[in-house]
C-alpha cells in the first residue's frame, strides 16, 4: 500500500546546557549526604570532567594548570568576542574545530611563550591516536585541539557560538572519605585557588559517613573562612558506596529539567522556537484547537519573540545588584534585549565572575568616571529643569544618581527603555521619569498594569501599584492607557470598569458615581474601545453571572480581559489574592502613560521576574 510521508516537525541539535548535570542531580541520584557547600549544588557538571584522585595529589594538581579547560577559561571572554566577530554576529554561527583552534592561537589562548606544557599526571588523550599521553610534555597544539573538541559536545566537528557561551569548565573529584589530605589540598592549595570556583564543581567522598569524621571537622573550620575570603565553598558529598561503585553509578546519572530550573526551561523553549517547523505543527494539531483568547503560553512566546526581533537597548541602573547581573546574563543569552549596566566596572565584573555569568556582550558605564556622558546629561537635564530653579551645578550632581543617569540615557536616545527598582523605591524610579520623560499628550498621570497569566488565559489588571485614589478623569486615562498596553502585547482589550455595584442606579454612592463617570469619559475619549461599567468582577468575567444580572446587550460583560479597579486598595489586594490563591504568574507592574518606557520592579523580584520585565519593556518601545 502507498505510504504517506510525515512532515518533519522539528530537528533539534544537542544542546550543552540541556545535557549538563548539576551537583544537586549527583547528590540526589547517588543518595549522598551533603557535608558542606549546599549553596553550590547548582554548579554544572559534565561527566567527562569527573576525576578520581587516589594518590599523587600534588602532581595531579600541578597538571590542572595545563588542562584545556583552564587554558581556555583564562581568555574565554576574549575568545568569545573574537568568535562572534568571525561569524559576523550570527547567534547561530559556527566554525569547524580546525578553524576554532586557529582562532584560539590568534586570540592568544594559552601561554604565547610556551610551545609545550609540562605534565606529571596522565589525563589528556593524544588528539591523533586517542591514547593517553605519557608523562612528560604536551604541545600547545594538543592542548588547544583538545579544548576545541571539549566544546564540541555533539561530536559533529562544528563549534557554535552557543557551545563557546556554555563552556564553563568544571572538575568533580571522587576520593575516599578518609582522605582528608585530598580535601584539604583541593580547597586550600594555591593551585586549587587559582582554578577557582569556575572549575571545582564539587567533591564526592566514598566509603560512608563514618569514615568522614576528620573531613567533617576540617570543613567546619574551613567553610566560614572560605566564605569570608569571597570564595564559595564547593559542595562536598559523602556516599556509602566505594569508589569503583560510585564511578560506575555516576555514568548512569541522567540530566533533568526540574520546574525550578528556569534556565533550562527557557533554553528548551528557545530551541523549540528556533528549530521547529511551526507551520507543519499547526497543520498536524489542527487550527480548531487554537483559542480566540490569548493563552499564557502564547502570550509568553509572543512577547519573547517580539523582544528578540526588536533588539531594543535597555539600561539597568542597579548594575551592582546580583539579581540584575544574573538577569542581564539571562537576557543576553535569550537575545531579548541589548543591555547597559550602570555602576563601577570592577565591582560589576567581580560580581559577574563570582556569579559565573557572562557579561561580555553587555555595556557597562560608570556615571562617576564617564565625565563626557555625565556632562552631556547634566546639560540636557539643566535645560529641562531650569524653569523649576535647577542650576548647572545641581544638574551635574543630580545625574550622578543612577536612576537620573539612566532616565537621561532614555531621554537622549542612548537607550530605548529602563528597568529599575530591585533595591530602589517606586518613587526613586518614577520621579526622574516624570521630570525628564514626562507623560504622553492627553495623559497627565503615570499608572501601571499587571498581566495575570491564569491557567488558560491572560488578564490585564490596572492600576494595582501607583495611584491610591484616582479621580474619574484619571480612572478614564488609566483605562485608555491599559488598553494601549494590552494591544502592544497582542491582546484585544475588552475593558471592565469595576465597582462593588453593577449598573448605575439613581441612588449610588461616590465610588459608583466615580466609576460611572469614568466609563462615560472612556466612551467619549476613545469611542473605538469596548468598555462597560460600573460592573462587578464576577459579572465582568463570567458570562453566566452576567446573564443572571440581566445586563442586557453588553459585548463586554462576561468577556472582559482588562479590569480597571476603582482604587489602589482594591487593585493591589485583588492581584495578590489571585496570584497567591491560584498560583497564577503576575507579570508587572508595567508603568504606562510615559513618552518612553520606564519600569519599576518589586524589591522582592526574582531573576526571572526581572528578565521578563526587561523583555516586556523592550516590547513597549514605539
Amino acid at each position: 500500500s502507498r505510504k504517506e510521508l510525515l512532515p518533519v516537525l522539528a530537528t533539534l541539535p544537542v544542546d550543552p546546557m540541556l545535557i549538563s548535570l548539576r551537583m544537586t542531580d549527583v547528590a540526589q541520584q547517588l543518595g549522598g549526604q551533603i557535608l558542606s557547600g549546599a549553596h553550590g549544588l547548582q554548579n554544572h557538571v559534565h561527566l567527562e570532567d569527573v576525576k578520581v584522585v587516589t594518590t599523587k595529589l600534588w602532581s595531579w594538581l600541578r597538571q590542572v594548570r595545563t588542562r584545556p579547560s583552564r587554558v581556555v577559561l583564562e581568555r574565554r571572554n576574549d575568545y568569545l568576542r573574537a568568535f562572534r566577530d568571525m561569524v559576523n554576529g550570527d547567534p547561530f554561527g559556527a566554525l569547524s574545530v580546525k578553524n576554532a583552534v586557529k582562532l584560539m592561537r590568534d586570540v592568544g589562548v594559552g601561554d604565547p611563550n610556551a610551545a609545550k606544557f609540562d605534565v606529571d599526571a596522565v589525563d589528556i588523550p593524544d588528539v591523533v591516536t586517542g591514547k593517553k599521553s605519557e608523562p612528560g610534555s604536551l604541545s600547545k597544539e594538543q592542548i588547544l585541539m583538545y579544548a576545541a573538541k571539549r566544546m564540541d559536545l555533539d561530536h559533529d566537528g562544528i563549534i557554535t557560538v552557543r557551545d563557546v557561551e556554555d563552556f564553563v569548565p568544571s572538575i568533580v573529584v571522587v576520593s575516599a572519605a578518609d582522605r582528608v589530605d585530598i580535601v584539604a589540598g583541593m580547597l586550600l592549595s594555591d593551585i586549587a585557588a587559582s582554578v577557582g570556583q569556575a572549575s571545582l564543581s564539587g567533591i564526592i567522598l566514598t566509603g560512608g559517613y563514618q569514615r568522614s569524621e576528620e573531613v567533617r571537622v576540617l570543613l567546619a573550620d574551613l567553610e566560614p573562612a572560605l566564605l569570608r575570603s569571597g570564595m564559595p565553598m564547593p559542595p562536598v558529598i559523602v556516599v556509602e558506596q566505594d569508589t569503583f561503585a560510585t564511578v560506575n553509578q555516576l555514568s548512569g546519572i541522567k540530566p533533568r529539567i526540574t520546574p525550578q530550573n528556569f534556565r533550562k526551561i527557557q533554553r528548551a523553549r528557545q530551541m523549540f522556537d528556533d528549530f521547529s517547523n511551526k507551520k507543519a505543527i499547526t497543520q498536524a494539531v489542527g487550527a480548531s484547537t487554537v483559542s480566540a483568547d490569548m493563552s499564557p503560553k502564547k502570550f509568553l512566546h509572543n512577547f519573547i519573540e517580539k523582544a528578540r526581533q526588536s533588539q531594543r537597548r535597555i539600561v539597568l541602573p542597579e548594575g551592582d545588584e546580583p539579581r540584575m547581573i544574573q538577569a542581564a546574563d539571562y537576557v543576553l543569552k535569550m537575545q531579548t534585549a541589548q543591555i547597559t549596566l550602570l555602576g563601577d566596572l570592577k565591582e560589576i565584573e567581580g560580581l559577574a565572575k563570582k556569579l559565573q555569568v557572562d557579561l561580555s556582550r553587555a555595556t557597562i558605564i560608570d556615571p562617576a568616571t564617564n565625565t563626557e556622558l555625565r556632562q552631556k546629561y547634566a546639560d540636557a537635564f539643566f535645560e529641562k529643569r531650569k524653569s523649576k530653579g535647577m542650576t548647572k551645578e545641581g544638574a551635574w550632581d543630580q545625574v550622578l544618581d543612577v536612576n537620573y543617569f539612566g532616565t537621561m540615557m532614555v531621554s537622549c536616545g542612548d537607550a530605548d527603555g529602563m528597568v529599575s527598582g530591585s533595591v530602589h523605591t517606586t518613587a526613586d524610579t518614577v520621579r526622574p521619569a516624570l521630570q525628564i520623560i514626562k507623560t504622553k499628550p492627553g495623559i497627565n498621570i503615570v499608572s501601571s498594569v499587571f498581566f495575570m497569566a491564569l491557567e488558560k488565559e491572560v488578564l490585564v489588571y490596572g492600576d494595582c501599584a501607583i495611584n491610591p485614589n484616582p479621580t474619574s478623569e484619571e480612572l478614564a486615562q488609566i483605562a485608555i492607557t491599559s488598553a494601549d498596553t494590552a494591544e502592544a502585547f497582542g491582546i484585544h482589550p475588552r475593558i471592565a470598569m469595576l465597582s462593588y455595584q453593577t449598573g448605575s442606579p439613581k441612588e449610588s454612592d461616590a465610588v459608583v458615581a466615580k466609576v460611572a463617570k469614568a466609563t462615560e469619559l472612556v466612551k467619549k475619549l476613545a469611542p473605538n474601545l469596548e468598555v462597560t461599567g460600573p460592573i462587578q468582577y464576577d459579572a465582568a468575567y463570567d458570562a453566566a453571572v452576567a446573564k443572571k444580572k440581566d445586563i442586557g446587550d453588553d459585548k463586554v460583560a462576561g468577556r472582559a480581559n482588562v479590569f480597571i479597579f476603582p482604587d489602589l486598595s482594591s487593585g493591589n489586594n485583588t492581584y495578590k489574592a489571585v496570584q497567591q490563591s491560584s498560583g497564577s504568574l503576575a507579570m508587572g507592574p508595567l508603568l504606562q502613560g510615559l513618552n518612553k518606557p520606564v519600569n519599576d520592579l518589586s524589591r522582592g523580584a526574582t531573576v526571572l521576574d526581572i528578565a521578563n520585565t526587561i523583555a516586556m519593556t523592550a516590547c513597549l518601545v514605539k
